[in-house]
């Protein structure tokens, strides 16, 4: 596999060198008249002369520029932007040969803007190199609304349960503001603190690391990211926003985010606290095909963000403040394979837990150019956290489906079994826990590049560090009871007290060079050295015996003291003391290949590794050592064709080792039913990783297409090899290698205006996706394991028709999504569940008074699960009302109905290779919420004439993630 990679990568270098064309090279710049601003997304068209034929187009970038292909001849220039008075520029291409039109000044089409205020449409979506644009005007949402409700309305964008977003397949690591970091990697500043009514574009591609950006060599660090692009009114003064609500069932909101932005730096400040679960709103799916929500949720978060820059020092940074109050309630039915018994194993559980989270980070990032040649970045961090937890959990384990004896098997009944389930019963536990936990850690990471005398050729080093200390303490208690096991075993009671202090600390020390060898063809050379140490010391109390130790909740979450003469009751078989150490040298060679339309980097570094483990178990000291050699290729293609079409391909090889604690020989028996042991076996895993995607953007049709492919296959993958009692019901797992896991997934986006009326637009989104999974299973210590396979298929379709008026539009909008699971252990068991929503939404702005309305109703069904009661249709219907007063409407008053006909669950299905599994969390899904916001804006800057702020239906997105108003345009102000 590897060798044929490479081979790849070098017959692509070869063709495409032996193929280039020898063209011409159009350049310039387009600038808006009243301020000479870049104007982004202006169309330049080649026409050849003299019989007037399109050749080729491009849409200028985010400063206005552009550079276009052609081949030699005469031509003229024709530039355009709606609104403004096109130019046309004629223009002579030589082979070889760069023509620059220099500063290309558009002005105001005055009789073309004044009919753009009703007819105009700007397109949702804009392409310009690897960089997607989403126009917000183009989008509508209502007063008052943050970020997160915008970017739901994206094509191609998924948001989960933990609010990880995907666009087109790809993880959104972090958030920008025009270029700068905004609060590192909590993206929930931005998401739900941001105000819509401030941003003009969000941008999203791939943001190469620092030492890319400075060297030119592609490092394969680059991360993915959303850059706000603030409106011009915004960027330069004061703005400010403060949203206050309360609703019923004691739902309650406070936000204030205020800024301040000139020439040179940016300040953020904001302020929230709610007890909404922290969601945001619907995206129109429901949360029951997602599943999760954590139970109820009420955050508090605090924070400063700041960016400064002048010609030679760029420094930013952020504090943050967070806390979470957490209530959760889980109701959970698992039924765990067991093919070597002709039977499966069933378990029902319920649970309550509660708990607080409370952190303080700080992050600075200082970059320095003391001359043209040198670069100096700095960013040290620092965090504090902690956290105290409580939870008790009543749960049953049946060798027979409950449900066949039981038609309604409650959930109030899950604690002890009763009688009509004595017989299939095999034990029942109840559980009570509590923990606290402290952490503090900090790091930093140093770069210092320079640049040579020859160009191209530099010289790079870099630094990091990073430290941490916590502490981890925990009571538990456990109430166990067999049903089919021996007389005189019929149960037992077990207390446990644990504290575990642990510290790590790692370096890493890198130096790169870079000579160019000929033209567009680079030679680096890399080496870096790692060393990093982990200390544990977890000590395991057992207090079995005295029956006056109990637990008790309190406010505080206080653990109890520990009773005098606890040193007696340490347990030598749960104690344990390690450390863990490891050395790795890293040796790179990479070969970088550029034009102006291919961009090719191959290389392979050499890991060698040395690991030292020491720990203490029953009193006696064990230390293992060993030295591995990894072999990691990386290759990375890209291939344009102009800067709204473009080719990627890359690949990367990876090694993983194991964990510290699964590389222990230690058997954890603290949870009776569910016991762990290590495995100081264990070798390293190694991931193979292919991803391809191609874009390509219609500026004048106003027509976007994305597909992208990606796959993964673990050799060595860690699997837990499981070994289960069929008298008790417990289960022992152990780490252990195994190969067969591999992953393949890719997804389709296509997004359009309708030609004869860009009133009419719509949108489509197809992902799939295709799981092996691999794992062991036995039935007892005396018997072999069987390597049990899981095949899960995944098929998703969202679709949306939009019509946008200028004061109304209407969408239908429709999600499909289809699981299929196949398990080797239990063929008759296999999973077809079907999960689905669709409905129209509405959007009406009266004439009078400012006043609008918005409504959503979609059916969200699901079919094909075990449980007969997760298999619901429901009638989600939400409705909101608002006004605005003042001018530039500063004060907005608002009501939102949730759930008005009361039908949303909180249902979710998971399979793997052993099980498969049905949750239910609580949440609060239907209520009213009252809600004021006021804007203050003292920039003194006029309205962007571009686009205005968008209305409609905030909260309330569509099936799919689709906006009500699909990729509308937008009125000319």
């Amino acid at each position: 596999m590897k060798r044929f990679l490479l081979s790849l990568s070098l017959l692509l270098l070869v063709a495409v060198a032996a193929n280039a064309q020898k063209q011409g090279t159009v350049t310039g710049k387009v600038v808006e008249a009243a301020n000479q601003e870049g104007m982004i997304a202006a169309s330049v068209q080649l026409y050849s002369l003299p019989d007037s034929v399109f050749k080729v187009g491009v849409a200028t970038d985010t400063k206005g520029g552009f550079s276009l292909k052609a081949t030699p001849g005469n031509y003229f220039a024709r530039v355009s932007y709606l609104g403004y008075v096109a130019k046309d520029v004629k223009v002579k291409v030589s082979k070889g040969k760069t023509v620059e039109l220099g500063t290309i000044t558009l002005e105001q089409d005055a009789v073309s803007l004044k009919d753009a205020l009703v007819t105009a449409e700007v397109p949702p979506v804009t392409a310009s190199d690897d960089t997607l644009m989403f126009n917000t005007a183009a989008f509508r949402v209502p007063e008052g609304s943050m970020l997160e409700e915008l970017i739901k309305k994206y094509p191609g964008v998924d948001i989960d349960e933990n609010g990880t977003i995907k666009i087109n397949g790809k993880t959104v690591n972090r958030i920008l503001m025009k270029g700068k970091d905004f609060f590192g990697t909590d993206k929930d500043m931005a998401l739900k603190n941001i105000s819509v009514d401030a941003v003009d574009q969000v941008k999203f591609y791939d943001k190469k690391s620092d030492f890319s950006r400075i060297t030119g060599i592609d490092d394969g660090e680059e991360e993915t990211v959303l850059d706000l692009q603030m409106k011009k009114g915004v960027s330069d003064g004061f703005f400010s926003n403060t949203d206050v609500g309360y609703g019923t069932k004691d739902r309650y909101l406070f936000r204030n985010t205020t800024n301040y932005y000139n020439d040179v730096a940016q300040y953020t400040m904001v302020l929230a606290a709610n007890n909404m679960n922290n969601q945001g709103f619907s995206d129109g799916r429901g949360r029951g095909f997602r599943g999760g929500g954590g139970g109820l949720v009420a955050p508090k978060q605090g924070g400063f963000n700041f960016a400064y820059e002048n010609k030679k020092l760029e420094i930013g940074g952020n504090v943050r403040a967070n806390h979470r109050d957490t209530d959760s309630k889980n109701w959970s039915s698992i039924e765990t394979f067991m093919p070597q018994i002709g039977r499966n194993q069933f378990s029902n559980s319920r649970s309550t837990s509660f708990g607080r989270n409370s952190s303080f980070n700080a992050d600075l990032r200082l970059e320095w150019k003391p001359d043209t040649m040198t670069n100096i970045i700095f960013s040290p961090s620092v965090s504090y956290s902690t956290s105290d937890n409580w939870s008790q959990s009543v749960s049953a384990t049946f060798n027979q489906d409950p449900f066949d004896i039981v038609e309604a098997y409650e959930k109030a009944a899950y604690g002890d079994v009763f009688e009509a389930l004595d017989s299939i019963a095999i034990n029942s536990n109840r559980s009570e826990s509590m923990s606290n936990n402290e952490n503090f850690s900090t790091g930093g990471n140093l770069q210092v590049n320079r640049r040579l005398q020859k160009p191209g050729r530099n010289i790079t080093f870099r630094a990091s560090y990073s430290y941490s200390n916590s502490e981890s303490k925990s009571f538990s208690t456990n109430n166990v009871k067999y049903y089919q096991a021996a007389a005189g075993s019929s149960g037992y009671d077990r207390k446990r007290y644990s504290t575990t202090p642990s510290t790590n600390w790692n370096y890493n020390l890198r130096l790169s060079y870079t000579e160019p060898l000929m033209k567009n063809l680079f030679l680096q050379l890399n080496y870096s050295f790692s060393n990093s140490y982990n200390d544990s010391d977890r000590s395991t109390y057992i207090f079995d015996a005295l029956t006056d130790y109990v637990m008790s909740l309190n406010h505080n979450y206080l653990l109890p003291g520990l009773p005098p003469g606890y040193e007696q009751y340490l347990s030598d078989s749960l104690s344990r003391y390690s450390t863990y150490r490891t050395q790795r040298h890293d040796v790179q060679v990479m070969f970088r290949y550029v034009t102006d339309k291919m961009n090719l980097n191959a290389g392979v570094t050499y890991m060698p590794q040395h690991t030292e483990m020491a720990y203490q178990y029953f009193g006696v000291d064990t230390v293992l050592k060993r030295d591995v050699y990894n072999i990691s290729p990386n290759i990375r293609f890209r291939y344009r064709w102009s800067k709204q079409t473009s080719l990627n391909i890359n690949y990367r090889g990876s090694t993983s080792q194991p964990s510290m604690t699964d590389l222990l020989d230690i058997t954890d028996d603290s949870n009776p039913l569910n016991i762990t042991k290590g495995n100081p076996g264990l070798k390293p895993s190694f991931s193979n990783n292919v991803m391809v995607h191609f874009n390509t953007y219609n500026v004048d049709a106003q027509r976007g297409f994305n597909v992208y492919a990606n796959f993964n296959n673990t050799l060595n993958s860690i699997s837990r090899k499981a070994t289960y009692d069929e008298t008790t019901g417990a289960t022992t797992t152990q780490p252990d290698n195994i190969n067969g896991n591999w992953r393949a997934s890719g997804g389709f986006s296509f997004n359009s205006a309708i030609p004869a009326n860009t009133k009419f637009t719509y949108s489509t989104f197809t992902d799939v996706s295709f799981n092996n999974s691999v794992s062991y299973i036995s039935m007892n210590r005396q018997s072999n394991s069987v390597k049990s396979k899981a095949k899960t298929l995944n098929l998703s379709e969202r679709l949306a028709f939009n019509y946008r008026a200028d004061n109304f539009d209407v969408s239908l909008n429709g999600y499909v999504r289809y699981s299929n699971s196949k398990s080797s252990v239990q063929p008759d068991d296999d999973m077809n569940v079907f999960d689905f929503s669709y409905g129209p939404s509405a959007n009406y702005t009266f004439p009078w008074y400012n006043i609008k309305l918005s409504t959503n109703l979609s059916m969200s069904s699901r079919r094909g699960y075990s449980n007969p009661d997760a298999n619901t249709d429901e009638l989600l219907w939400n409705a909101q009302l608002s006004a605005s007063f003042l001018a530039r409407n500063a004060l907005t008053f608002s009501v939102q109905v949730y759930d008005i006909l009361q039908q949303q669950s909180n249902i979710s299905r998971t399979v793997t290779a052993l099980s498969r599994s049905d949750s239910e969390t609580n949440a609060i899904y239907n209520y009213i919420m009252f809600n004021v916001s006021y804007k203050f804006n003292n920039t003194g800057g006029k309205s962007d004439k571009k686009g205005g702020r968008g209305e409609g239906m905030r909260g309330f997105g569509m099936p799919g993630g689709m906006s009500p108003g699909g990729f509308p345009g937008m009125r000319i102000m």
